[in-house]
């Protein structure tokens, strides 16, 4: 009872519902808590199943990197141990566990390759959901998983935990997946939250969000009722940040301000210094985070009394016709804005600005109650990889909280065969395998693989790690995939570049094990990167379309049809593929890419190639022309004098679409005009003979 004792005495909202929470959750082996931020969910439950599960494991999934080792810290923290100990994690690139460790705070990505590699979970008796909320497609995999297992016999038990989330909709989710007679236990849990003023300053729409929000804040900043303490703006994204940051900093009012993004492209030391207790920095100590929704939940960031809230964020939507994504700007749901206004209020009252006029009347309010789960927008080959690899043909063989979308499913299937990850009878190759196990976006898995069979792993682990996350180069105006492997090669201080290479390095290690191969690349290789993505992008593949365009773009058509532009040096290349696009709305714009040899581009859109002959007309001049196409994709047209022959089959055709009327029927006096009218004649005749008999003539 002395771990149990102590989480009594913090005094937190969940405390007192903890023997009740643990009782009903080892009779139901799955519950749901709903509890408010504030409520200590994420650090007691966990820590009040210690004294019940024995030697097994505790496995806390947590969706974002920060969120994982903050949570660690603080339940070793309330142990009064190091992190390490009973307590530990597991994130890329950086885990602390030991042998006494019991709970293992994860990222659900990682927890689906131990769960791949380890389907019994032996050791494991509990996983935990934290945050479900945000609804990741490995979060749903996971648990979509779990069930499965558990159907299957398996013992291990399920606890689902958010601020925000529709606990009826769950429930019953788990009671039908699981043929329950009811649902499982439910508890709700209301937080330590202090009162937070809302109040509606509705922004102009004069300039980019960024910049207007940095506008607004100036304001907000020199008035005498602006709370003290540190200040949250949430914007939709890095550019947004950026555009912020950059006012901010040339003005005078923010002088006494320490200006700090924070985003999930930021280094993980980094992201843990900004959430971290502050340090008084600046001449007042106070700072202004400008935030993505990276810090709505999971992350508590001390000091913070005013949210200001832009009230947009920026999702990521895959576009099934033309296999791209769409990085779409839209309105955060009414969750979304209710979790933001909450931060500032977990350490005191605190005071939320939104940024958009107010609903007038009860339910005028058009933002969606909640985010769109994840599996419902994004590409999903990843997780019909790991789907295949767990032995389901079918995504009507798992029980799923949102089941993917049929066309969805079908076309990752499509992408999985184009890559040669599968086969056509849906067995995972022994390509899709390896690529699995490196725990990346099969395009990437397969990448690193094409790079060890051509010799230069080194290069290949190095553009796989640049393109698994948002380029954070700081290079702009450049889609030359190229000029960012420079960058790796010239400035290993840059904090992107080191934590790009610290990911090149694990890959390496998990293709090669210890075996020392060598972390560099030569310069021609780097030259020749673009023949290395085609084979994880081979849908990817576009030809110049403007070669006398004197834009500072150029044009490029993929094989779905859709056109994308480019900028700096690659927009002079005859063939690209694109490794990062957006779809955009009506035409895309190629973020990053590297040229490709035209042999190389024609071999790999082979497959998908037709060729279509037919005749067109000139008078009665017949031509033959002759088009080769990968999709939509021209490669080729010839055009010549058809044959005899080809006109001879071509000639009914035209006649019967134009009529007899286009033949020269005038020339030499009209000699072919008489030969037809007696032709006519002599038809009419015969006609007449079989209506009225030959007497009637």
């Amino acid at each position: 009872m002395k771990v149990m004792q102590k989480l009594l005495e913090t005094g937190l909202p969940l405390a007192p519902l903890l023997p009740e929470i643990c009782s009903s959750f080892y009779e139901s082996g799955i519950v749901i808590v709903r509890a408010d931020t504030g409520s200590g969910k994420s650090t007691l439950l966990p820590l009040a199943l210690l004294e019940k599960t024995g030697n097994e494991k505790i496995i806390l999934l947590e969706p974002r990197r920060a969120a994982a080792l903050g949570l660690a810290a603080r339940m070793s923290d309330l142990l009064g141990e190091k992190c390490g100990e009973r307590v530990g994690y597991a994130v890329r690139l950086e885990r602390k566990v030991s042998s006494s460790t019991r709970i293992e705070v994860l990222t659900d990505g990682l927890f689906i390759r131990r769960i791949q590699a380890d389907p019994s979970l032996s050791g494991i008796d509990t996983v935990i959901f934290d945050e479900f909320h945000e609804r990741s497609s490995m979060a749903d995999l996971t648990l979509a998983f779990l069930l499965d297992l558990r159907r299957m016999g398996s013992k291990v038990k399920i606890i689902i935990m958010s601020a925000t989330m529709d606990t009826e909709k769950i429930a019953g989710f788990i009671r039908k997946a699981e043929n329950r007679d009811k649902n499982p236990p439910v508890f709700d849990v209301p937080g330590k939250i202090f009162p937070v003023e809302i109040s509606h300053r509705p922004l102009q729409g004069t300039a980019p969000l960024g910049k207007e929000t940095a506008m607004a804040l100036r304001k907000i900043i020199t008035e005498a009722n602006c709370p003290p303490g540190d200040i949250l703006v949430f914007l939709p994204g890095r550019r947004e940040i950026n555009d912020a940051e950059a006012v901010l900093l040339s003005c005078e009012e923010a002088k006494n301000f320490e200006i700090l993004p924070l985003h999930g492209s930021l280094p993980l030391s980094r992201q843990r210094e900004i959430t971290a207790k502050p340090e008084t920095g600046s001449v007042s100590g106070k700072r202004i985070i400008l935030s993505t929704n990276i810090a709505e939940s999971a992350l508590t960031i001390p000091g913070i009394t005013l949210v200001v809230d832009s009230g947009f964020l920026r999702l990521e939507r895959f576009h099934i016709p033309t296999a791209m994504n769409r990085l779409s700007l839209e309105e955060a749901s009414l969750q979304s804005v209710e979790q933001r206004a909450g931060r500032a209020g977990r350490l005191g009252p605190g005071h939320c600005i939104r940024l958009w006029p107010a609903p007038q009347t009860f339910g005028s309010n058009t933002r969606p109650a909640a985010t769109e789960p994840e599996i419902n927008r994004i590409d999903l080959s990843g997780l019909v990889l790991e789907c295949l690899l767990w032995g389901i043909r079918s995504m009507n063989d798992l029980s799923w909280l949102d089941p993917p979308a049929e066309i969805s499913w079908e076309r990752a299937l499509g992408l999985l065969k184009h890559l040669g990850a599968v086969d056509e009878e849906l067995n995972t190759s022994e390509l899709g395998k390896e690529a699995a196990k490196l725990g990346l976006d099969p395009r990437l898995g397969i990448l690193c693989l094409a790079g060890k069979k051509a010799g230069c792993p080194a290069l290949a682990c190095a553009a796989a790690s640049a393109l698994s996350d948002r380029d954070g180069s700081g290079i702009n105006n450049d889609s030359d995939f190229r000029s960012r492997l420079a960058m790796l090669r010239q400035f290993p201080a840059n904090p992107w570049v080191k934590r790009t290479l610290e990911i090149r390095d694990d890959l390496i290690r998990r293709l090669y094990g210890t075996k020392d191969i060598g972390y560099t690349w030569k310069d021609e290789e780097e030259a020749d990167i673009g023949e290395l993505l085609a084979v994880a992008f081979p849908d990817r593949i576009a030809a110049r379309q403007d070669f006398e365009s004197r834009e500072s773009w150029g044009l490029f058509r993929f094989s779905s049809g859709r056109e994308a532009r480019a900028e700096g040096p690659l927009k002079h290349s005859g063939w690209i593929v694109a490794a990062e696009v957006d779809a955009g709305e009506r035409s895309g714009f190629i973020r990053l890419g590297a040229p490709v040899s035209k042999e190389t581009a024609l071999e790999i859109l082979d497959k998908q190639t037709t060729t279509d002959i037919r005749i067109v007309w000139k008078g009665l001049i017949p031509y033959t022309v002759e088009k080769r196409q990968a999709g939509r994709l021209l490669l080729s047209e010839t055009r010549r004098l058809s044959s005899r022959n080809e006109a001879a089959d071509a000639l009914p055709l035209l006649l019967q679409e134009k009529g007899l009327d286009i033949l020269p029927w005038e020339e030499g006096k009209a000699t072919a005009r008489r030969f037809l009218e007696r032709i006519r004649f002599l038809q009419l005749t015969r006609i007449l003979k079989k209506v009225t008999g030959p007497k009637m003539l």
